[in-house]
């Protein structure tokens, strides 16, 4: 009785935490925006490396403190103004959905991760910016797909010493 109260007990800590069954298979943007920081990390480390490029019109959701309730808030309210990525394998480019509109671009290539070192789609957007979105051109995303039409990335942002820091967690669910 005792042991099968204990295991009850982990199954449903495993899933109210944030961590362990839902962690494994995360099928949405709300299963990803449950995770705190850490979790996030070994998932995207975990993740299968991509070998192509990926197109999709994504919906996004972005996640400024992992696993706190209010992050979950903060991420819809961004949301009302960034919507997602456009990723066009074929020509190598993603556009971010802002609104109604597509702009703000990156290249799109297979690439060593910041993260890990290992394969992951980069979205670097050094050199695609104009004068209106020169503000971007210090960011490098990274992503991973963690379940089909499922994406988790990381976006960096390049300091004045022209190292990168990790910043941002994001999800992209396909459309």
């Amino acid at each position: 009785m005792k042991k099968t109260f204990g295991v009850l007990v982990c199954l449903i800590a495993g899933f109210s935490s944030g961590s362990g069954l839902m962690a494994q298979n995360p099928t949405t943007l709300t299963d990803l925006a449950k995770l705190d920081s850490a979790t996030l990390d070994g998932l995207f480390r975990s993740a299968p490396r991509p070998e192509t490029l990926p197109t999709a019109t994504t919906r996004g959701l972005v996640f400024f403190d992992p696993g706190k309730p209010l992050s979950r808030v903060e991420g819809r309210a961004f949301g009302l103004l960034w919507r997602g990525k456009a990723l066009d394998g074929d020509s190598g480019l993603m556009k971010n959905r802002v609104g109604g509109a597509k702009f703000i671009t990156a290249g799109m290539r297979l690439g060593e991760s910041f993260t890990d070192g290992e394969q992951a789609v980069i979205l670097d957007y050094q050199g695609f910016q104009g004068r209106a979105t020169s503000f971007a051109d210090k960011a490098r995303d990274e992503i991973r797909e963690v379940s089909p039409g499922l994406w988790l990335g990381r976006m960096w942002v390049r300091g004045e010493d022209g190292l990168y820091t990790p910043s941002t967690w994001f999800a992209l669910k396909s459309r």
